[in-house]
């Protein structure tokens, strides 16, 4: 018997820069912010613009859930120093 790899949607790992708490909130962690210039550019989960961050400045950054309107998966870009570093999905959940 030949069992061949599921092949398919990839698998998501979180990201360690911006990721959903316990408490729903989305946190960014840059601990590098004070030397280096990122930027956050946030869409729907079908690639629609939602909101930008030109620039964080301190490493340690929290957003209300509200800022991303509705409940479910959320697609993010972050730039460092005007180069892509990351591109991923965080997911709010619905209120408790």
């Amino acid at each position: 018997i030949v069992i061949k790899p599921y092949i398919g949607k990839e698998m998501w790992k979180p990201s360690q820069y911006i990721f959903s708490g316990r408490d729903g909130f989305v946190n960014i962690r840059l601990p590098m912010a004070a030397t280096r210039h990122y930027k956050v550019l946030f869409f729907e989960e079908d690639g629609t613009p939602l909101f930008e961050i030109a620039r964080v400045k301190e490493p340690g950054l929290t957003l209300d859930k509200a800022n991303f309107i509705h409940a479910g998966w959320f697609l993010f870009d972050l730039y460092e120093d005007g180069v892509l570093k990351e591109r991923n999905r965080i997911y709010i959940a619905k209120d408790f």
